[in-house]
């Protein structure tokens, strides 16, 4: 294989999953149905405490994260465990549906859990939307742009 990288390509926001008990940085997330109740699917690394979690839960969150997201949240999900700390006491968040919403955010998918799959690294769950709500209108970010502002994003604060 020549250059993996090329996979950074693809068009993928950032967004924090969460579940009871935990959540993580998740960029793999995509609509596959519409309707009244679209599902979704999220691919959570297998080696990630947050894959347990959803293993043993019935529902998980999106939130939408904007380009001028707190990096604090980024941080706090993207580079801790919840095996270790409790992500919620360090973020503001909102309960809904008894799972926590991440305030400083585009907006949320609260999702039913229907099937999962397992492949080597990742497992997919997929997620009928039960409740869902926008709370700004901002330009979401993307992986890219994540890729490219790394370490400014995670100087700030």
């Amino acid at each position: 294989m020549k250059n993996i990288n090329i996979t950074r390509k693809i068009t993928q926001g950032m967004y924090v999953l969460t579940t009871k008990n935990g959540g993580c940085i998740v960029d793999a997330v995509s609509q596959i149905s519409f309707g009244k109740n679209p599902l979704i699917s999220v691919a959570v690394m297998k080696n990630n405490y947050t894959n347990q979690l959803l293993k043993t839960n019935d529902r998980f969150a999106i939130s939408i994260l904007s380009k001028e997201v707190n990096p604090e949240i980024i941080k706090t999900f993207g580079f801790n465990s919840s095996r270790n700390i409790n992500k919620f006491e360090r973020v503001e968040t909102t309960k809904i549906e008894e799972i926590e919403i991440i305030n400083n955010s585009l907006g949320y998918m609260i999702c039913e859990i229907v099937d999962s799959i397992d492949n080597d690294t990742h497992t997919l769950f997929i997620g009928k939307i039960i409740e869902a709500d926008v709370f700004e209108d901002k330009e979401a970010m993307s992986y890219q742009y994540y890729q490219e502002h790394r370490e400014k994003i995670l100087k700030a604060q």
